[in-house]
């Protein structure tokens, strides 16, 4: 079915505070289920609230998209903390034992974010973390709605003046 109207899609609204299982008093950080670990939290270094992660093309799994590598935390809620890295335009990975070289890849869920104050690389309106609107969204309705309300105006006056089609 065509529909003529566009409506608002409102971004994700997250919870922005750090897990108080996590710490550290700042970072960049997002808290998730992973299906290893269980409830998660990644922080990394505020340089990286913008513009760094964003999401594979399935849109199921975190990725760096910078060109190069960002260090940081996955700590679990039962405060256990490993080292973590997500390399140049790759996936989040966590070492389980500090001694070894050898890294685990996060198995995050995506759709279980449920705290982050990082600024995800997106084009999924579901996805952004934007407290406000997804301002091109928003924009769009606008000026549907306007169009609408004008073109309603025209009909208006025109019947008020007596032509005929």
């Amino acid at each position: 079915m065509f529909s003529c109207f566009a409506f608002t899609s409102f971004a994700a609204d997250y919870d922005t505070s750090i897990p108080s299982y996590v710490p550290y008093s700042g970072g960049a950080f997002f808290e998730v289920f992973d299906s290893n670990l269980g409830k998660v939290s990644c922080i990394f270094p505020l340089d990286f609230l913008d513009g760094t992660f964003g999401f594979n093309s399935a849109g199921t799994d975190i990725y760096n998209l910078t060109n190069s590598t960002v260090n940081g935390y996955v700590i679990t809620s039962g405060g256990t903390v490993y080292t973590a890295r997500a390399n140049r335009f790759s996936y989040i990975e966590y070492r389980l034992n500090n001694t070894t070289s050898q890294y685990t890849a996060l198995n995050p869920n995506v759709k279980t974010i449920t705290a982050t104050n990082i600024n995800f690389v997106t084009d999924d309106p579901q996805l952004y973390n934007d407290s406000y609107f997804n301002r091109d969204y928003y924009i769009m309705a606008v000026l549907t709605l306007t169009c609408i309300f004008e073109g309603a105006g025209l009909f208006i006056s025109l019947l008020r003046r007596g032509h005929k089609y």
